[in-house]
């Protein structure tokens, strides 16, 4: 049994879903395509204020449907074929993702990588992961704005088994019990309808069940939050290499 507190149930219809959410977003997106040129050229023609600050609200509106398509489809992409699934090794992946995400000078040093030896390989789908790590990372930035987050990556022993634990840690101001009894509901958010579509987490549950691992939500009001990913091990690596 994976070391979470609820197994994580099988995904529903993957194939469906996967096709449902493509087709969902390229004929949206295509629909709302033209609506960024459309309200530039009636901006041009307008001198109202009012007018202007409408057309304004109608540019953000159409950045957020945009947005929040791109986000379904990463949601519907999260069960890939079996032969996206390689023997992989989690450092360079992440050492990758670390050197990328704090590219930028408002970004350089808000993400810390800590790696605790041996981290074995994993059988796993390195655009998922990066996906997962992507809306992680994300969502802890706008927790705890301004202040550094930590990924790291560890072996663990735990039911038996010998885990990757990949975790993503903030200095937010946590969640409280009413909101961490949530969690498991579909497209729940603690941020407003601007900030978030609640889609986030959902993605990052996929990610897990298309790996046939776990995830643990370990958070407290003022403590932040630590999300815990568990990849199953590669079967070279036994469980009794685990350094805990």
């Amino acid at each position: 049994m994976p070391p979470t507190d609820k197994n994580l149930p099988p995904p529903a219809a993957p194939d469906e879903i996967t096709e449902l959410t493509e087709g969902l977003t390229h004929e949206v997106k295509n629909l709302i395509a033209s609506f960024p040129l459309v309200l530039e050229m009636i901006s041009r023609q307008v001198d109202d204020a009012r007018l202007r600050q409408l057309i304004g609200r109608m540019r953000g509106n159409v950045d957020l449907a945009t947005s929040l398509m791109d986000r379904l489809a990463e949601f519907g992409a999260a069960t890939p074929a079996r032969g996206d699934f390689v023997a992989l090794g989690l450092e360079p992946l992440l050492r990758d993702f670390v050197l990328k995400a704090t590219a930028t000078p408002d970004t350089a040093s808000s993400l810390q990588l800590r790696l605790v030896s041996p981290i074995p390989e994993i059988f796993g789908c390195p655009d998922l992961i990066l996906i997962a790590l992507t809306n992680l990372v994300a969502n802890s930035r706008r927790a705890a704005p301004g202040q550094p987050l930590e990924i790291s990556a560890e072996t663990r022993k735990e039911a038996g088994q010998a885990w990757v634990v990949l975790a993503v840690r903030d200095h937010g101001p946590g969640l409280t019990a009413d909101e961490r009894a949530q969690l498991d509901r579909p497209y729940f958010t603690t941020k407003s309808a601007v900030r978030g579509f609640g889609l986030g987490l959902p993605t990052v549950r996929r990610v897990m069940q298309a790996h046939r691992g776990a995830l643990r939500i370990e958070s407290s009001p003022g403590q932040g939050t630590c999300v815990n990913l568990f990849f199953p091990v590669s079967p070279g690596f036994t469980s009794s290499d685990a350094s805990r």
